[in-house]
């Protein structure tokens, strides 16, 4: 059994690589694993609202989460350093990285009922 959280796990997710996994709590943060070892590399605690949603970046150096804060928080993976915080009107649901480009999807609790895009199709 593995500890890093003192909230319920919501949400968890394994890198392209294989190399790190990650999860999101109802305590309002994330942690990041890594698989061989076991051990947890760091905890993302900028948010103040459960973690619904997260996703690594195309090349594993990026995480985005999803959360009732009114931003998406972007960090690096290896130091949990943020990136960006991608400013939000509503909620947000969910989040998934393109699998080759540095575009991330997300949808928001909303009644337009759309995806919405943010980054560079190359």
């Amino acid at each position: 059994c593995l500890t890093a959280h003192t909230g319920n796990c919501i949400c968890l997710e394994f890198d392209a690589t294989g190399k790190y996994f990650a999860v999101g709590a109802a305590d309002a943060s994330a942690s990041i694993w890594d698989v061989s070892q076991l051990v947890c590399l760091t905890v993302l605690t900028r948010i103040e609202w459960a973690v619904r949603g997260l996703s690594f970046g195309c090349q594993s150096q990026l995480i985005a989460l999803a959360s009732e804060d009114p931003y998406i928080e972007i960090a690096k993976v290896d130091t949990g350093e943020r990136v960006h915080a991608l400013k939000c009107d509503v909620q947000t649901l969910a989040v998934a990285w393109h699998p080759k480009a540095s575009v991330l999807a997300y949808v928001q609790d909303d009644d337009s009922g759309s995806v919405r895009l943010f980054g560079v199709l190359d």
